[in-house]
């Protein structure tokens, strides 16, 4: 990420965001990484590319290329896939992760968990064939996602993103490393 990107950034804190396809935080999440950006050290988007990523590093935020599996429900893969997140993140070492969508919510969730990442949202945008799926593995996903915590619910993308800002400006001003410029 250049640095003239961070500029005008209020806060020490590093946010990682967690997001199925890069197309899908660029047609639903771009205010939100753009209000990251703006108050925090560094946002790293960690998305599947589908050949639209350079958007979103052009957003200011730096990112990762993760294949969050959408479709598998093979335990083994997931393992695996939960593994390798939770190295990001003890490599990234963030302040806060955001987590959208079923996958990266229960991927992401037991991989923040294990990193042991100090804050933790979660935004549930749907259950998509997880709501309709009988199969005991769908059950168990389910469940999963659904106690790793509550789901952001608001009306408007721009309530969220107000409502997000927020919270993490008020997360950024009790940590004891922020530093104001």
């Amino acid at each position: 990420m250049n640095d003239s990107n961070g500029a005008g950034r209020r806060s020490g804190a590093k946010v990682v965001v967690c997001v199925t396809e890069d197309w899908f935080a660029l047609s639903h999440f771009k205010p939100l990484i753009r209000a990251l950006v703006a108050i925090t050290r560094e946002v790293v988007v960690v998305t599947r590319s589908s050949g639209r990523i350079d958007e979103i590093a052009a957003l200011g935020a730096r990112t990762i290329e993760f294949d969050f599996q959408r479709s598998s429900l093979n335990p083994l893969s997931q393992a695996v896939a939960v593994r390798k997140l939770t190295q990001l993140l003890r490599d990234e070492r963030p302040e806060a992760v955001h987590l959208i969508a079923l996958k990266p919510i229960v991927l992401g969730g037991l991989a923040a968990l294990r990193a042991r990442v100090p804050h933790v949202g979660v935004h549930m945008t749907g259950l998509g064939l997880l709501a309709v799926q009988t199969s005991a593995k769908a059950a168990i996903v389910r469940r999963i996602a659904l106690t790793l915590g509550l789901p952001l619910a608001y009306e408007r993308r721009s309530d969220l993103v107000k409502a997000y800002y927020e919270r993490m400006q008020s997360i950024v001003e009790n940590m004891p490393c922020a530093i104001s410029v």
